[in-house]
Order: C-alpha cells, then sequence, then structure tokens
C-alpha cells in the first residue's frame, strides 16, 4: 500500500490509500469522488488492520500539531475524509477506538495518551 496525495493550491486535501503491485485493495480508487477535496462516497471500504497503520502515518504526516498529536474523537473523521475509509472497531475485532491504539500493529506505530484535551494518539 502507498498513500496518494491530492494538492489544491499547495495545500493537501485529501489522501487516499491505494494498492502496491501484488497486495490485497483495502480500498477501491473510485471511493473519492472527482472534486480532489476528500468528499467520499456513502458506503465505503472498511480499514484493514494494514490500511489502518497507513492510514494512521499518514494522518501523522499531515497533522498541523507539533508534536503531531491527533484527538482521539476526530480519527474515524479523517479518516473518512481525507483517506475515505471507514476505520471500525468492530470490524478490527475489538470493542472500541481506545483498543484499537493500544493493541495489535499500532503498538509500533503510535501510543494513546489522556491530555487535558481529551484522548489523543
Amino acid at each position: 500500500l502507498k498513500a496518494d496525495s491530492v494538492y489544491s493550491q499547495g495545500k493537501l486535501v485529501s489522501r487516499r490509500l491505494l494498492e502496491v503491485e501484488g497486495g490485497d485493495a483495502p480500498i477501491e480508487h473510485s471511493s473519492c469522488d472527482a472534486t480532489g477535496v476528500g468528499a467520499c462516497v456513502a458506503k465505503l471500504p472498511i480499514a484493514t488492520w494494514q490500511a489502518a497503520v497507513i492510514g494512521v502515518r499518514s494522518l501523522f504526516q499531515t497533522s498541523p500539531n507539533e508534536d503531531r498529536h491527533v484527538p482521539l474523537s476526530n480519527v474515524r473523521r479523517l479518516f473518512r475524509y481525507q483517506l475515505c475509509l471507514d476505520l471500525d472497531a468492530a470490524s478490527l475485532g475489538l470493542r472500541s477506538m481506545s483498543e484499537v491504539f493500544r493493541s495489535g500493529p499500532m503498538i509500533d506505530v503510535c501510543t494513546l495518551e489522556r491530555r487535558t484535551s481529551g484522548l489523543v494518539i
């Protein structure tokens, strides 16, 4: 998998994950509309663990925060509108989004922290 970025006037407006040769495609290229602004169709593909890991790395690259944290409450929305994927804890075999970031392959990618503003990854 790799991330594909769409820029408008020098600003990142959309990212989506693409299949790399020989891999299973977690996303179809048609999952984002042609406007290039990250608007997605109603039925999004569900993120696999592999797509979730790559998606989180991509979110960190585009995070406006100096210390590269992303509020947990925004993660699903960011996956939908920037990556055109539905990040669903139940589909990954877990009960909550916080469990997603404390288990499996996410342990090597990020940590879940409690801050005064809430949980962040």
